[in-house]
């Protein structure tokens, strides 16, 4: 899934000059940005110290006008915002994966629309699929998260489902996180990394007025539910996992091991055997509300 800014007969995207904002909510509406000179936008690091191994992404930092805010839209696809503590303090890297995009087009929320601890449950989520030898899938992600309280304008807040917690709070305190954005976007010669080869956004760029309030799964395939009954089966015999010792994957990564070995009690070779006798699931994931299943393409 991904989403496309309207566009003119050219391919251009529409511009409505005075865009109406009414529809934010909450105090964001007042709040600039920290970043709104190049000396403040320098202080964040080298970009490229945050782009993912492997890419040729070549990223850049911008910074943000006086008057601008967050929920603004750009002209066309030159940028998207970002809070600066997701990707320094919770190690998210540009490009987004294949999950991360597909969080977004779900909850159908730019990056910065929902809050600094979504992104804490995202990428805590990846490192344990990782750790376990499995690919994050989003409906396993929506079975034991979700995106309660939802309202048109608003930003969005993710938690654990009741009883389905995983992880333990970060101990990171983000109280003034509404300020801390900045614009992300890539160097002229290059093509968008946030648009797909048809030049389509691969997750919302800019704010959408109603974002997605999801409750639970409505569907589920059975390899998910195998995942989810593994995880279940788990969720109530282990202590929440640290996501302060699980955001040391990347450069730590043996030692995390070791400390998810020692706390899932076995959890990885449970996984691996059950996964390599194809055992059937027999429950279905129960849901309260919408949400869809799936992961979606970038």
């Amino acid at each position: 899934m991904a989403f496309n800014r309207q566009t003119d007969e050219n391919g251009k995207p529409i511009v409505v000059v005075g865009e109406d904002y009414s529809w934010v909510k909450g105090e964001v509406r007042d709040l600039a940005s920290m970043f709104v000179d190049s000396e403040s936008v320098e202080e964040i690091g080298d970009p490229a110290t945050f782009v993912r191994e492997g890419s040729d992404v070549k990223l850049r930092f911008l910074p943000c006008g006086k008057n601008e805010r967050v929920y603004f839209r750009g002209l066309g696809w030159e940028h998207f915002y970002m809070y600066t503590m997701v990707f320094l303090d919770v190690g998210v890297r540009f490009p987004f994966t294949k999950f991360e995009c597909g969080v977004l087009n779900q909850l159908k929320c730019a990056p910065t629309q929902i809050r600094p601890n979504a992104w804490e449950f995202i990428r805590g989520f990846e490192i344990l699929m990782e750790y376990l030898g499995t690919t994050p899938l989003l409906e396993v992600f929506f079975s034991f998260f979700q995106a309660k309280g939802v309202r048109k304008g608003g930003v969005v807040t993710v938690n654990s489902m009741q009883g389905k917690a995983l992880f333990g709070l970060y101990r990171q305190s983000y109280k003034d996180f509404k300020q801390m954005y900045v614009k992300v976007g890539c160097v002229e010669e290059q093509f968008p990394f946030y648009l797909d080869e048809f030049g389509l956004e691969r997750f919302p760029l800019y704010w959408y007025s109603e974002p997605v309030q999801i409750l639970g799964m409505t569907k589920i395939s059975k390899e998910s539910a195998r995942i989810v009954e593994f995880l279940e089966e788990f969720v109530e015999k282990i202590e929440l996992l640290s996501l302060n010792m699980l955001f040391k994957w990347e450069k730590e990564r043996e030692y995390v091991q070791r400390y998810l070995e020692t706390t899932t009690g076995g959890l990885k070779n449970f996984f691996k055997s059950r996964a390599e006798r194809g055992h059937s699931a027999s429950i279905a994931v129960k849901t309260e509300g919408g949400g869809g299943s799936g992961e979606s393409a970038p």
